[in-house]
């Protein structure tokens, strides 16, 4: 039991690479796009968009009745090399495809509108009849294989909606989210109704039942301007994020946030909505007051796209506007003649700007898509028409050909600086719309090219332009490969046991947090063929100035290791993460001979320590020591002992004891220190104490009790249950 428990308190607790994995056309005769795009948890990918020509594939859905463009929704194998299906559907009037999603079982949700009356909607859908106007926006949901509808139905009213993006939930509940201008827009009793269409536009938010055949809640989000909402995304509660743009001067935003007031004619927002559509949580605008609009109709500030990290809302799109607020003084953007393209992260209140940044070069630059991956980086996809907009020297592709060229860029989390940035495309015009990203390090771009010279992969699906009526070209989806880069979190580096930082000490559990640092599924401590705790475990390692330091756990976003005790010999540290060869920047912490912490039985650093009684059971406030008992405390951070510690042996004879003295306090008295050592069968950095409860401590089920080593105490909050 003595060994299992302590082994269970310890566990229970540069340059890259990137590679065009293929490149493919997809389309016939009259022209596609490849308008979104979502990948699987096998890597499978899906794509939307609209054609005239293209058949479906056999098995798959098929429900066209007219000549003009339809729906199709696209499945990939992960090497782009097989149509798993190809489903084809629409009405008699023109459909447009714009958003697509996928659940846990391989179901695809799509999002458009359409001008059909006869759009193939199912049966019991939520809205079997067109809704009047010119357009109205639709949903559906495909089967797993392709070869069905479980659900379509139309969305909208008496004027015009717009479908731009969609989201699912775990319950298989879709949210779509656009633009409406009818007066008589569908909402929901409870549901936000802030902005009513009139002579005005409102974005929509909807969210249907799991089976399509009710709306659980529809709201609308605006002012008395034209509202448009672009993107849509959810949080981990549930919570609805959407961005888009707006002139409406009276847009709701939240008390506090970032922009209160419309700076520009026209601005960005995001805007997070509770789980239950019934409450704007957080909405903030984002924009420049200074538009130079080359046309008429052009937005000065718009958002697109919107993804999240770790809760904290992302934004992509373009501005115009010469005072866009940017948060770095190395902003990549080439002047807003035309417009460049922005990306912005806020905090999850919307209160603060934490980065934005410009790309582009002279001429016109948009943003389209913005996806992170387990690291954080953000990926941006978009189009530019910038000759010189800026690549770097690893890039797919670095020359800029007569027209635009769809660009992929990623970005550093901490300062948005340009990681790598490539453009795709040929002579003839290309365009970058969707992304989508997976934890393989999988990032799959869609778009449109009408270049025959676009770099396809031999192999793939199409790898010839299909397009020879010039009606814009055939889609393209292109996938590359980013190793996550590890990163660690400032102030990332905390003793094991208190969970507190800012030093280090020769021999001491620490734990180091950050992102994409270790694998995705943990691993334990492993023995070398000599019995020590290897240094080196599922590829990942941490140096201390070099140093390999012995591992006890790595996960995603957390390792457990021991400071080598070499690191005595400076006064200060650099640690480094190194995951698969891919290294993160160091940081540097000071080096003290000394850094103690008691653990605690949960693992937080305070509150009913791990503490064995007499009798080897654990100690709580049910199983009380005795005064005049001897406990067994488990620590770390005592530095340098005596003989010399060696990094990941496991404790034996001769026993390690610390060189500095060690004393404990149980009730402010001082306790009797019977041993002081290494923990035999436990990895060196592991101290057990053996000490007396005195005869004058008080009773008490949460009595302090801390340890000190070279005379540094060991943080307070730390307990003893005492009869």
């Amino acid at each position: 039991m003595f060994l299992r428990f302590c082994l269970t308190l310890l566990l229970c607790q540069s340059l890259f690479a990137v590679e065009l994995d293929f490149a493919t056309f997809f389309g016939g005769e009259y022209g596609e796009q490849g308008a979104d795009v979502a990948l699987d948890s096998e890597g499978n990918i899906y794509v939307i968009g609209q054609t005239r020509d293209v058949p479906a594939s056999p098995g798959a859905l098929y429900s066209v009745t007219g000549t003009s463009y339809d729906i199709f929704v696209l499945k990939l194998n992960p090497t782009g090399t097989q149509i798993l299906y190809l489903a084809v559907f629409g009405g008699t009037g023109r459909e447009t495809g714009k958003g697509i999603t996928v659940d846990a079982e391989g179901c695809a949700y799509v999002t458009g509108w359409t001008f059909s009356d006869d759009f193939p909607v199912t049966p019991g859908a939520a809205q079997t009849t067109f809704g009047g106007g010119t357009r109205d926006a639709f949903v559906a949901k495909l089967s797993a294989d392709g070869s069905r509808f479980v659900y379509a139905t139309y969305l909208g009213g008496s004027l015009f909606e717009d479908g731009e993006a969609i989201a699912v939930d775990a319950a298989g509940r879709a949210v779509v989210t656009g633009t409406t201008a009818s007066p008589d827009f569908v909402t929901t009793e409870g549901a936000l109704e802030l902005g009513r269409p009139g002579t005005n536009r409102s974005a929509y938010v909807t969210r249907l039942s799991a089976d399509g055949s009710t709306l659980e809640w529809s709201a609308l989000v605006g002012g008395s301007g034209q509202d448009q909402a672009h993107a849509v995304t959810l949080d981990a509660d549930g919570s609805v994020w959407i961005a888009g743009s707006t002139t409406s001067a009276d847009f709701p935003v939240s008390a506090g946030a970032y922009q209160t007031s419309q700076k520009g004619s026209d601005d960005a927002f995001v805007a997070r909505l509770s789980a239950d559509g019934a409450t704007l949580e957080a909405s903030t605008l984002l924009g420049g007051a200074t538009c130079v609009r080359p046309l008429a109709d052009s937005a000065c500030d718009q958002a697109l796209a919107v993804t999240l990290d770790a809760g904290r809302p992302i934004l992509a799109g373009n501005t115009i506007t010469s005072d866009f607020p940017v948060t770095n003084a190395s902003t990549q953007g080439g002047g807003v003649a035309y417009g460049d393209a922005f990306v912005a992260r806020f905090d999850r209140d919307l209160r603060q700007l934490e980065l934005s940044t410009l790309l582009g070069g002279p001429s016109e630059d948009q943003a389209t898509d913005v996806v992170t991956d387990l690291s954080g980086a953000m990926f941006v996809s978009g189009t530019t028409g910038s000759r010189n907009f800026p690549t770097t020297p690893d890039a797919v592709q670095t020359e800029f050909g007569l027209l635009d060229e769809a660009f992929l860029v990623e970005l550093d989390p901490t300062d948005g600086s340009v990681l790598y940035a490539t453009l795709l495309g040929g002579q003839s015009g290309d365009r970058g719309y969707a992304l989508a990203t997976d934890a393989r390090g999988k990032v799959v771009i869609s778009g449109e090219t009408g270049s025959r010279e676009f770099p396809v992969t031999p192999g793939v699906i199409q790898p010839e332009l299909a397009d020879i009526r010039n009606e814009g070209g055939d889609a393209f989806i292109a996938q590359l490969t980013f190793e996550p880069k590890p990163r660690l979190t400032s102030n990332g580096i905390v003793n094991g046991a208190s969970l507190l930082g800012g030093v280090i000490a020769p021999g001491e559990i620490i734990s180091l947090f950050g992102r994409a640092i270790g694998p995705e599924e943990a691993l334990g401590l492993q023995l070398d063929a000599g019995g020590a705790v290897t240094s080196e475990l599922g590829g990942v390692r941490v140096l201390v100035n070099g140093v390999p330091a012995p591992l006890l756990y790595v996960g995603l976003n957390q390792i457990n290791a021991v400071v080598p005790y070499a690191a005595a010999a400076l006064p200060v540290a650099s640690l480094e993460v190194e995951r698969d060869g891919f290294r993160s920047a160091p940081l540097t912490l000071r080096v003290e001979p000394s850094a103690p912490a008691l653990f605690a039985l949960s693992g937080s650093g305070v509150g009913q320590g791990a503490i064995l009684n007499q009798d080897a059971s654990v100690n709580g406030p049910d199983n009380p020591a005795r005064r005049g008992d001897i406990v067994v405390l488990y620590a770390t951070g005592e530095g340098l002992t005596e003989p010399a510690g060696v990094d990941g042996a496991l404790a034996a004879e001769p026993l390690p004891h610390p060189v500095s003295e060690v004393r404990v306090s149980i009730d402010g008295l001082n306790a009797e220190i019977l041993y002081a050592g290494g923990a035999p069968g436990l990895v060196a950095g592991v101290l057990q104490i053996n000490a007396r409860v005195p005869a004058a401590a008080r009773s008490g089920a949460a009595t302090p009790v801390s340890f000190t080593a070279g005379g540094r105490r060991s943080p307070a909050g730390v307990t003893l249950a005492i009869e």
